[in-house]
């Protein structure tokens, strides 16, 4: 094409308003020729396009309005795909139709973005240019809604009633499908591992869309078609079969949480942003103000984009909402460090930003009562880096064990270093065998290693249950333990009766992973982050369900994170200790 000056943006004064993008007819590989024009929201009619904008690398040239306007390869191949060859397609296409070089401008629009995506009249969903095993891909997409609309004795023509597909997936056996060959299980996998399905933004433009269609290359298919499999695939974890493997179950699970309307009912935004960690954003801010426009943010999380705003003001923006809306702390069990607390950003602020230590299960959501039903107190904000809390100091960590990790699942021993450091915990000299609570050390144990669980959001209550989890507790350990080990303990290993040792595996195995078990001074026992030392405090906070790690530093105390501490998860540690409390600052 000829050169011409780049297009330049002329502000959008008024509220409420957006740029709709007006692709020209045209065919082929003729110049993408458009026209941006302004338009308030709610009169405005159009099409929103969802897709990745894909490497900044290598532009491509369109015309707009006379003037050169660079875009992406990926944005550039589906405007040609959409173009229509003798009338006018109305877009609006967020790297065009927002200046990006203007932060207020982007702020205010991302604002509107869940409004944006509700209001037109189609959401466009871009998967990219279609491979040769997409009609494989499809036809095995098809089988499969098919078999669920017709184990529910339903038609196609519900789909669009249905609030929530996840229904539809229910109960459906693969007996029901014809027998796919392992080319055709894969090309169905390489179809929901294509980008669209990884990025963060996506998510409020298909749950905002009123109807929505996916576009491969030339092929077309009803949004709905394409959830259900991924629900379906969620729902009966076929992974087993032709080619699957638990490596590719993160692309079903994503396209799944996107159909699943219930997910919006039933969690709190802070479990969303936990539920989409692993979807990517290209400006890390995003993890957060992507969901922005969710209703449930809306309601209880009303986060305001500022792209003015560095990554840890962005962060610290949800856990004061948070904290102020709720007035507790369930915000600041998402902390997770891993190995270590970084110097370089605010401990108490968690990292949505980092998939990987997005994955450790959260002890604060097991309706523990570490602070009595005490609400938050003294709360504030300093500097945007320090937060200020009420609470106690109640104890200090005189010894910690190994780093402990998931993989004990599936070792027929739990490593000699380990056994050997339970074996020392629970055979102590005779005059310590009791508990600060008065508790046999087994019974503390076998609820260390759940934190407190006796079954998926269930807690241990009473003696009866006690013994019970201690059953079990025993009945794992006699398969877990190293036989060097087990000879010392002989005597409490084969105590009489039996319990679940599967059932006590599966509560074990997420709250063990990447956390260690320690003492603490005033002979507590319990679990924490990997990230804690021997020196950590252990500190009750008002509004926090459970017991949290802090460290000491000069100007302060870092965060290293929510622990189980057997004994003071039920506001023991404040009762009658209120005169103790004090102000925490967390740095």
């Amino acid at each position: 094409m000829a050169q011409t000056s780049l297009y330049s943006y002329e502000p959008l004064f008024e509220k409420h308003s957006i740029r709709i993008l007006s692709v020209l007819p045209g065919s082929g590989n003729e110049l993408i020729r458009c026209e941006l024009q302004k338009a308030p929201l709610a009169t405005a009619e159009y099409e929103a396009l969802s897709y990745v904008w894909g490497s900044p690398e290598k532009p491509c040239r369109i015309q707009c309005d006379g003037k050169t306007l660079n875009i992406t390869q990926n944005l550039y191949v589906a405007l040609l795909r959409l173009r229509d060859r003798s009338i006018a397609k109305h877009l609006w296409v967020d790297a065009v139709c927002i200046n990006q070089g203007d932060n207020d401008e982007r702020t205010s629009q991302v604002l509107m973005m869940g409004q944006i995506y509700s209001h037109a009249k189609k959401v466009l969903v871009w998967l990219g240019d279609a491979t040769p095993d997409v009609p494989q891909a499809l036809d095995l997409v098809n089988h499969i809604v098919d078999a669920c609309l017709q184990h529910h004795a339903m038609t196609d023509k519900n789909l669009d009633a249905l609030d929530d597909l996840k229904y539809l997936s229910a109960n459906v056996s693969e007996a029901l499908l014809p027998e796919f060959d392992k080319a055709t299980w894969l090309a169905f996998r390489n179809f929901y591992i294509r980008p669209w399905f990884s990025r963060v933004w996506v998510v409020q433009e298909v749950m905002k869309a009123r109807t929505a269609i996916a576009i491969c290359g030339e092929f077309e298919i009803e949004w709905a078609r394409v959830i259900i499999p991924a629900l379906w695939m969620r729902r009966e974890q076929y992974l087993k079969p032709k080619a699957l493997s638990i490596c590719d179950w993160e692309a079903f699970f994503n396209a799944a949480v996107m159909g699943d309307k219930s997910l919006l009912l039933s969690s709190t935004p802070t479990d969303l942003l936990r539920s989409f960690a692993t979807l990517a954003a290209t400006d890390p801010r995003d993890k957060v103000y992507a969901l922005a426009g969710l209703t449930l943010f809306e309601k209880y999380l009303p986060i305001v984009p500022d792209y003015n705003a560095n990554l840890s003001e962005a962060y610290g923006q949800v856990v004061k909402l948070s904290i102020q809306l709720t007035k507790g702390l369930d915000v600041l069990s998402w902390v997770r460090h891993g190995r270590s607390v970084p110097d370089d950003f605010p401990s108490w602020i968690p990292r949505w930003d980092q998939n990987g230590v997005n994955f450790v299960s959260a002890i604060g959501h097991m309706f523990f009562n570490a602070s009595e039903g005490l609400q938050v107190r003294d709360f504030d904000i300093k500097g945007g880096n320090t937060l200020e809390l009420r609470g106690l100091i109640f104890d200090r960590i005189s010894s910690i064990l190994p780093i402990m990790k998931s993989k004990w699942l599936f070792n027929s021993h739990l490593s000699l270093e380990l056994s050997e450091a339970l074996g020392r915990c629970l055979s102590p000299p005779e005059d310590s065998k009791l508990y600060p609570t008065g508790e046999n050390l087994f019974t503390v144990f076998s609820c260390v290693l759940t934190a407190g669980l006796r079954a998926e959001l269930n807690r241990v209550w009473g003696e009866e249950e006690a013994a019970q989890h201690t059953l079990s507790f025993l009945s794992w350990l006699r398969n877990s333990l190293d036989p060097r080990v087990m000879i010392a303990l002989s005597e409490h290993i084969y105590m009489k009766g039996d319990g679940d040792k599967e059932l006590y595996e599966s509560l074990a195995m997420p709250m063990r992973d990447d956390r260690r078990l320690f003492y603490t001074q005033r002979g507590y026992i319990g679990i924490g982050p990997a990230a804690l030392q021997i020196e950590d405090e252990i500190a009750v906070i008002y509004g926090g369900r459970v017991p949290y790690v802090v460290r000491e530093r000069p100007c302060g105390r870092q965060f290293v994170g929510e622990c189980y501490v057997h004994g003071i998860m039920d506001g023991e540690a404040l009762r009658g200790n209120e005169d103790l409390t004090s102000v925490i600052s967390l740095v």
